[in-house]
């Protein structure tokens, strides 16, 4: 879980009916869950296990 505005988020990792990783971002209200985006993730710009993002270079 990460404090952001205006809900804090976590990124969810899942995959599709394709088995193509699939990365979806939540904000969590008291009783509410929001999902911010969707988006299939750029395995250039993540660790082998698509949970840890690169160091920026």
């Amino acid at each position: 879980m990460v404090e952001a505005y205006p809900y804090p988020s976590c990124l969810i990792l899942g995959y599709n009916v394709n088995n193509k990783i699939l990365h979806i971002v939540c904000g969590m209200s008291e009783d509410t869950v929001h999902m911010i985006t969707a988006y299939y993730p750029n395995t250039e710009k993540w660790e082998e296990d698509m949970k840890t993002g690169r160091e920026k270079q």
